[in-house]
Parts: structure tokens; sequence; C-alpha cells
């Protein structure tokens, strides 16, 4: 490190000696990792300022936890023992990273822990071999057993996004993709959305991380469940006078895709469990498409531009957006890019006959033409409950039907009709199905209506009744 490095870490270092009030406005975790790293410098000089920064920086945190004990008691003794070794071997001590990780972990809360691992993803960065080294010794080690408490994992994941191009050692990116997993696993919902607001279009750097989060089985459930929820979300959605635009449905598509394109042994078993309701959740967003207005298309465009946001009628196919291209072909690419995931997919978990329907029975011309799209829609809603049963399909459409109407319930309705052409139900589900079809009786939208009288007929025509 150059001799700026030392005149920067001088004053920190004299600075954390005379210092012992305003420990609040201080970033221990970014300060302790920043000292962390300069300890593997080759020069000299610089590494026994670091060492001399957090032998300080140690010595406040271990007085800010004596005001918290008893003098009296046996923690305030172990303290006093630790605190006299190493006052004898500070400079040993706190000239390895991996003591110095260690021993922090122990001392700084879970926030500054978080600060000091972020402080080590960013010196995984190419611009220098030392602290690489040294930055991927201070993530492993923080995130040995106990495993820290991880927070701030929107943050988290921006910083990843944002540096991991710039990080190539193929050691330094396995600590961090272990670390997000571990993010993932405990905040499932927000690494998502997070990282779907990071990349719209899902670029290199984003699949990259899809593809971490989907190796384990049981995280990659968790994954899908929470892209799942957020297909069903409307990219138009009114919201008092003014209407509420989304670009996650659309990020979520691509994601699903970018996903499915090479899905590990883990993630392809996760995707067949998880089959029936994504396929469902897929044809929601196309049907959200189909019964789009003109003047609402506009609207979304308009405020995409305004806001900043890609223009998301044609983000999948194309780099760069046009603005002069028709809302109807801005429509129709945002419709092909739902059914190529949707294709995917098929290919991917389908036990069934649906590929031989997108295939051969011109499945994707029925879906894509707003005339024929609900032909489409029971041929596919046939074919899944011959194959799929029904299992996991029921509870998912009761309990999106549940929610405030809107279009994605023609598509569950046209689930739940075909599901009682073909299945039969105990006394306790089938009095839920009824409520639920009285329900839509009473629907705004004609479709839903008729939906629902046809359930009722298939109801009634049973034998038993």
């Amino acid at each position: 490190m150059s001799h700026s490095t030392k005149e920067l870490l001088q004053p920190k270092t004299s600075f954390l000696g005379v210092m012992a009030q305003g420990m609040k406005d201080l970033k221990l975790g970014q300060l302790a990792g920043c000292f962390a790293l300069c300890c593997s410098d080759p020069c000299e000089a610089v590494c026994l300022w670091a060492a001399d920064g957090l032998h300080h920086l140690y010595t406040l945190l271990m007085q800010q936890k004596y005001r918290t004990l008893n003098v009296e008691s046996l923690k305030y003794q172990e303290l006093m023992k630790e605190w006299g070794e190493e006052k004898l071997f500070w400079l040993a001590w706190f000239s390895d990273v991996g003591n110095v990780t260690r021993i922090l972990k122990k001392r700084l809360r879970a926030e500054e822990q978080s600060d000091f691992i972020l402080m080590a993803i960013r010196g995984m960065r190419n611009d220098n071999i030392h602290n690489t080294k040294c930055a991927i010794r201070m993530l492993r080690t923080m995130l040995r057993d106990p495993v820290p408490d991880l927070v701030r994992a929107s943050k988290a994941v921006q910083l990843t996004y944002k540096y991991l191009d710039h990080i190539t050692d193929h050691l330094a990116r396995r600590e961090v993709f272990r670390y997000l997993c571990l993010l993932g696993n405990a905040y499932p919902e927000e690494v998502v959305r997070t990282l779907l607001s990071c990349s719209v279009q899902c670029n290199s750097t984003s699949a990259s991380i899809w593809r971490a989060l989907t190796v384990d089985s049981d995280l990659t459930t968790n994954i899908l469940s929470t892209l799942q929820s957020v297909l069903l979300e409307q990219p138009l959605c009114p919201a008092g006078p003014a209407i509420k635009v989304s670009l996650n449905p659309l990020a979520a598509i691509s994601a699903l895709y970018e996903i499915l394109r090479h899905p590990t042994p883990g993630c392809k078993a996760a995707l067949i469990d998880m089959y029936p309701t994504l396929s469902i959740a897929l044809l929601c967003q196309i049907s959200y498409t189909m019964h789009f207005m003109p003047k609402e298309i506009e609207v979304y465009w308009r405020t995409c531009i305004q806001q900043k946001m890609p223009t998301p009628l044609v983000p999948f196919s194309e780099q760069t957006v046009n603005p002069r291209k028709s809302l109807r072909e801005g429509l129709a690419s945002w419709c092909r890019s739902a059914l190529r995931t949707f294709k995917a997919l098929l290919r991917c978990a389908s036990r069934g006959d649906q590929v031989l329907i997108m295939n051969q029975r011109r499945g994707s011309e029925l879906l894509l033409n707003p005339s024929t799209h609900q032909k489409g829609l029971y041929l596919f809603a046939r074919a899944m409950v011959r194959n799929e049963g029904c299992a996991s399909i029921l509870p998912y459409l009761l309990k999106t039907l549940d929610s405030p109407e809107d279009f994605r319930h023609i598509t569950m309705m046209t689930f739940l009709v075909e599901l009682l052409r073909r299945q039969t139900f105990d006394n306790i589900t089938e009095y839920q199905i009824i409520r639920q079809l009285w329900k839509q009786l009473n629907a705004a939208k004609v479709e839903l209506r008729s939906l629902a009288l046809d359930g009722m007929i298939q109801l009634a025509s049973r034998p038993e009744k």
C-alpha cells in the first residue's frame, strides 16, 4: 500500500487511542474491516499501523462491554483475563487476519458484523491480490459456525451485484455466493425482490447469482416460491386516482427463464414439485396482457419512461429500447417473453403432454390471441389436471381467489372448473369450493360469473348430489 495509506491509518489509530466517547457515531464494522484488510499489505509499516488501529479499536469495544457487566460477575472476570492476555500479545493477535476476524466476531453487533462482511466483499475486487486473499479469509472466518446474525440483506445483495463483475478469483466468488445463500435462507423474499430490482432484463451478473441461489433444493424452493408470488402481481395496479407501475413481474419472468436454462439437479427437483403452480402463475401473467386496454398500456409505457425505467413492453428481446415501437408490437413482445419462459418450464418439469399441446396443437397461438386465449387456458388446464392431479393446485387456487378481484382470477377459475369436471372432493373441501363459486357469482367481471356458473353446473350434475 502507498505512503498515502500510512497517512490515512496513522490519524485513525491515534484517534482511536484517545477516544472513549461517541461509540454510536463510529461505523465500527467498516473500520474494523478496513484495518483487517490493511493487515495483509506487503508494506510492513502499513501492517503495523493497521494492527495498532485494531488494538485500540478492540480496547474501545472491551471498555464498552465492561460498562454493561457487574464487576463481581464471572463474565466480567473472564473478559478481564482475556483482555490481559490480549494486551501481552496484541501485535501477534492483530497481525493475523484470521485471529482478527475471530476476535471481532465475538465483540461486534449484528449490524457491525454485516458492515465487516461487506468490507471484505469490497476487498475481493481485482485491484489488489493481497487484499483479495485477505478478504477471502475474513469472509470465510466470519461465516464459520456459529454463523453470525444476518441483517441488511438488501444492502448486501446490491453491493454484491455492484462488485461481482470485478471479482474474478474463483475462491472469492465461492465465498460470496455462500454468503448470499445464507442470506437467501434467512430472508428469501428480501433477497429475491432486491435482485429483481438490480436487473430487469437479468444480465450475466444477475444470472450468475440466480444460479448460485438455486443449487440447494430447499433454498431453491424458497426462491421459486417468492418468484411465483411476484408473477401473480399486476404490472398495472390502480392506486387511488393514479396507476401504480411495477416491473417486478417482468423481471421475475426473465429470472425464471435464466434459472430454467441450466437447472442443477436440486433445482430441477424443486421445479418438478412446483411445476403446476408455477405454470398457473406464468399463465396469469400472460392473461394480464390479454386484458390491457390501449390506454392502460400507454400509461404504463409513459410512466416507465418518466421514471427512467426500462420500457417494459420490449424488455427481453431487445437490449435497446425503441420509443417509436408500436404499443401493440411491444405488448406482443412482452407476451412472447412470458410464453418463452412457460415453454422452458414445460420442457424442464412437465410430466404430461403439455409440450405436445404447445408444439403440435397450436397452444402458443391460442394463448397469444385475445379471441382464443380462454380456449388456450382450458386446453392447458385440462392437460395439467389429467397429468398432475390436484394435490398442490387446489389450495393454491383457493388461496389466490380469496384476494381482491382482478384478471388473474379468470385463470384461477378456469383451472378450478376443470378440477370440478375430473375430481371428487370430501365435504369440507367441497364446501370451500362452493363458497368460492358463490363469491365469484357476484364478481364484477362477466367472465368470472360465467365460470362460476359453469362450476356450479358441474357440481350439480354429479350423481351423488
